[in-house]
């Protein structure tokens, strides 16, 4: 028998039950009013690390993998800087399945600091696996495009 946990939210005492076996994990529900099960790749997937691009080609510098439900909308966001202003960090995804940039998750910032971008995208639905995509506005290597992290989450 499974150990039970108890667990109080708004005078309500809620039975937890540990993560079955199958890898899924307890979390709160759209409606916020409860708890659901679900598995992990409901969860947004980080790219996490500082990467760092001196050439105008977009190389690859992480990678996401993604379950996509067309019944949601998602946003792809990025923290990205330029080391110089006069030149565009740039970023974007890659479904490598389709072998297509996915619509809409072209981000870019001419800022010199960190800066947080996201915009809504539609990728294809299904088991998704993305490339993340840097590129600098310039071919100078002495500029560069810098990417702190970037993820995908459902909006």
């Amino acid at each position: 028998m499974a150990q039970k946990i108890a667990l109080y939210i708004d005078g309500y005492e809620i039975d937890v039950i540990p993560t079955p076996v199958d890898g899924r994990v307890l979390r709160r529900s759209e409606d916020g009013y409860g708890f659901e099960w679900s598995t992990f790749s409901d969860y947004p997937t980080i790219s996490m690390g500082s990467k760092t691009n001196f050439d105008n080609v977009y190389e690859t510098i992480g990678c996401i993998v993604q379950n996509i439900q067309s019944i949601y909308t998602y946003e792809f966001k990025a923290v990205i800087e330029t080391s110089n202003t006069a030149q565009l960090a740039e970023v974007r995804l890659f479904d490598i399945s389709a072998g297509l940039e996915v619509p809409g998750s072209y981000l870019s910032t001419l800022s010199d600091v960190p800066e947080l971008n996201s915009s809504t995208i539609t990728p294809i639905s299904g088991e998704r696996i993305f490339e993340i995509q840097l590129r600098s506005g310039s071919s100078d290597p002495l500029i560069s495009a810098t990417c702190k992290t970037a993820f995908i989450v459902r909006s």
